[in-house]
């Protein structure tokens, strides 16, 4: 049951639920993602529906006909522009898709192209430590930015493995801050 970690979440003033999908039967995931955007609608809680291309939920076009499906005004779309690419995504899809489906996204920065699609270790591997700070790779993530709604959350994602240029966790955290502020302030400037 989620309804705990819901309730605990709203009692910190969460306002945004992640979550991914593993269940390779998409219909039952549909139902099931409907039940808990149900059982986080009283909380003020959207539920966003993140793709990862490893994942049976592997793609924007499976991610948004889920959402759609589902029905429910706080089912949105969460897209991790390293997911987006990897996936075969663009920015032109996102920019078309309906404002009311984005709920937030994360940036980050890595290749333009990445493993091959069946290369599953090489994909783990690169997104769960070896991202780039945002504008240090090759990603268009001013586009994106550009392409969401305006009032759209977004979040910084880049797990990396340590690296010699950061001297601690403070010097990296402030360059990834750094570089992430540079970034909006690229998306925002016409």
């Amino acid at each position: 049951d989620f309804l705990p970690c819901i309730e605990a979440g709203a009692e910190l003033g969460a306002s945004r639920l992640g979550v991914n999908g593993e269940d390779p039967q998409l219909e039952r995931f549909t139902e099931n993602y409907a039940r808990l955007c149900d059982l986080a609608r009283p909380y003020g809680m959207e539920v966003d529906l993140e793709f990862m291309v490893w994942r049976p939920v592997s793609n924007l076009g499976i991610a948004t006909k889920i959402v759609q499906n589902a029905g429910r005004a706080n089912g949105k779309l969460l897209i991790d522009a390293l997911h987006l690419i990897r996936s075969g995504g663009t920015v032109a899809q996102v920019a078309v898709l309906p404002p009311a489906l984005i709920g937030a996204v994360q940036i980050c920065d890595g290749p333009l192209h990445g493993p091959g699609p069946q290369d599953t270790a090489a994909i783990l591997a690169e997104a769960r430590s070896g991202r780039l700070p945002p504008l240090e790779g090759e990603l268009p993530l001013v586009d994106l930015i550009r392409a969401v709604p305006a009032a759209t959350p977004v979040s910084v994602e880049v797990p990396m493995a340590a690296e010699a240029r950061f001297a601690n966790i403070a010097q990296r955290v402030a360059h990834i801050r750094a570089s992430a502020g540079q970034c909006l302030d690229m998306a925002l400037m016409q």
